[in-house]
């Protein structure tokens, strides 16, 4: 992780709320509205602000659609459709991408967050998104939304006595301003997640969390008594953290001298700070050589929850785990910060790792004469960026999970090179058979060993080693079954059309061309080839969408060896297809 201007670093929602005057309301073309306009008012939230469109529909079946502010508020006209109304905005906070509900009876404010999905999956009996394609007078009894409204603030009592909110709050058309405090921090405190006809409530802060079941409007759950006290003090705390982030970004958004810089790290960073490898001292000269131009950027960093770190091994008061938001040129990203208190400062922690581990499903359709041309199995990624672990004695590893051998992948240091690959070589484990990659769950949890003998010793006995660091990777989604695999899972090159490698302007601009699979994205499209044994690796800047790219390599030799264009996608799950289009 680096700190600099270009890079997101490390998510309560920005902004605040406001009411549409009755007599001057506009619409999306700025022009003026009746004074008879009906109009409905609130913020989406989900701990940060739901960046897109909110979609409502009246009794009568019309549906119509407004975007999203970017501090999450919303303005519809609702002439065209009769009461009563649901509404529900798509969220991807925290990596899960689902559907918020919300309804109102009137034309008022109404807000849409986690809390009011809850409410109102709990008077539907968890039939939102059937209620909402059928939605009618009939659909739902606002007795019952008012009964749930209740015992869902029961049931989050604690958390909503540590933000100060009092009975008169209303849950789901309260106004509420984003700053870490009232409503905001419960929304940032509040993790609600859905399985079947169960919702989790956990309170990030204490760990504490219930279950509560749907289909019964009141099954009587709820948080502790005890998460009060407790999360007062942290949601103080989440208060001065959000302080320390617009100190950040008002500090970055600056030009500053090598001197400030110095002077500036450290308050905000800890000495001991650690990042896949990336120590205080590499961060601080990442910092320092920074070109002028690069120190100045429009950067907005937000905080959405924290939850208490263990620091009782360190000389640290207290931490948390928090997730920010970076929010740059309308681009958006989510970070996993650790932040501990010197007694005196806010410092930020790193995740406290020495390096990077990955293990990824991965298909490959590789166009070599005389080769099988598609596989599919796991990739097994180890990045030791700084050389961290090599110079705390690490020579090899051992990686166990499902699909793999019960004895577990022995890997090697690649010093001078800062990463590991397989002994033997690579890094891409081939599962030939489907039984094998069946038998294997979807987020499968795999565990990486770190070892200070060399990879010979632990190939002869792996079933111990001396060692030095541990680290676990899920991976989300299981790889693809070889009989699934064909020609139209990856990506389809249109320029160049054959693999004619005259056809391909290596010395000059190269245009490259391609078709994306259904259900995919683009990750990555490269140049590789090699001139007197050296190889060359050029890649291509490119978004998700994107169906064509220039790649300048006027300033480069020619190939005289082997040359390959390399294009990947990624499909829903993020499992990535790689076309390995030989050129001959």
């Amino acid at each position: 992780m680096v700190i600099c201007a270009s890079t997101f670093w490390f998510v309560a929602c920005g902004g605040g709320s406001s009411d549409p005057s009755t007599n001057e309301v506009t619409n999306d073309d700025q022009e003026p509205r009746s004074t008879t306009d009906i109009i409905i008012t609130g913020i989406a939230a989900a701990g940060v602000p739901i960046i897109g469109d909110v979609y409502i529909k009246g009794a009568n079946g019309t549906e119509i659609s407004t975007q999203i502010e970017s501090d999450g508020t919303f303005s519809l006209n609702v002439n065209q459709l009769t009461p009563p109304y649901i509404l529900y905005v798509e969220s991807g906070t925290d990596g899960n991408s689902l559907k918020i509900y919300s309804a109102v009876d009137t034309a008022n404010r109404i807000n849409i967050t986690p809390i009011t999905d809850l409410i109102l999956r709990n008077a539907l009996s968890n039939s939102a998104e059937k209620a909402y394609m059928n939605w009618d007078v009939s659909e739902l009894d606002f007795s019952a939304l008012e009964i749930s409204s209740v015992n869902t603030r029961n049931s989050i009592l604690p958390i909503l006595l540590a933000a100060e909110l009092t009975n008169s709050f209303n849950l789901m058309s309260g106004s509420f301003a984003t700053n870490h405090m009232g409503f905001d921090a419960v929304l940032d405190s509040l993790l609600i997640t859905y399985n079947e006809n169960t919702a989790t409530i956990t309170n990030r802060i204490t760990g504490s969390h219930y279950t509560d079941n749907l289909t019964v409007l009141n099954d009587e759950t709820g948080l502790p008594s005890s998460d009060s006290l407790v999360s007062v003090i942290a949601l103080a705390d989440l208060e001065s953290i959000g302080q320390f982030w617009q100190d950040f970004t008002s500090f970055i958004g600056t030009s500053r001298s090598d001197n400030e810089v110095i002077e500036w790290f450290p308050t905000h960073i800890a000495t001991d700070y650690m990042d896949e490898g990336e120590t205080y001292a590499f961060l601080l000269e990442d910092w320092l050589s920074d070109e002028d131009e690069e120190k100045e950027t429009t950067l907005s960093v937000t905080v959405i929850s924290l939850q208490h770190l263990d620091t009782s091994t360190t000389s640290y008061s207290k931490g948390y785990a928090v997730k920010v938001q970076f929010l740059e040129n309308s681009e958006s990203e989510i970070e996993d910060i650790e932040m501990v208190f010197d007694g005196d400062n806010w410092l930020v922690y790193g995740d406290q790792k020495w390096m990077e581990t990955e293990l990824l499903s991965h298909a490959f359709y590789s166009t070599w004469h005389g080769t099988e041309p598609f596989s599919t199995g796991l990739v097994v990624i180890v990045e030791d960026d700084y050389l961290t672990g090599y110079n705390n004695g690490i020579r090899s590893a051992i990686v166990t999970g499902p699909g793999l051998p019960v004895e577990g992948l022995v890997l090697m240091h690649d010093y001078p090179e800062d990463g590991m690959s397989l002994f033997g070589g690579g890094r891409f484990v081939n599962l030939v058979s489907d039984v094998t990659i069946e038998s294997i769950p979807d987020g499968a949890e795999y565990s990486f060993v770190f070892c200070q003998e060399v990879p010979s010793l632990i190939d002869n006995d792996k079933t111990s080693c001396t060692e030095l660091y541990r680290d676990t990777q899920e991976n989300e989604k299981r790889p693809v079954l070889n009989v699934d695999l064909n020609a139209q899972s990856f990506v389809v090159p249109t320029k160049p059309i054959d693999h004619v490698e005259s056809q391909v302007n290596f010395g000059g601009l190269v245009n490259l061309s391609w078709v994306i699979p259904p259900n995919g994205s683009m990750d990555d499209v490269a140049l590789n080839w090699s001139t007197d044994g050296t190889s060359h690796y050029v890649e291509a800047d490119i978004s998700k969408t994107d169906t064509s790219t220039s790649i300048d390599t006027t300033d480069l030799p020619i190939p005289d060896g082997w040359s390959v264009i390399y294009f990947q996608s990624r499909d829903q799950y993020e499992r990535a297809y790689h076309v390995a289009w030989a050129l001959y």
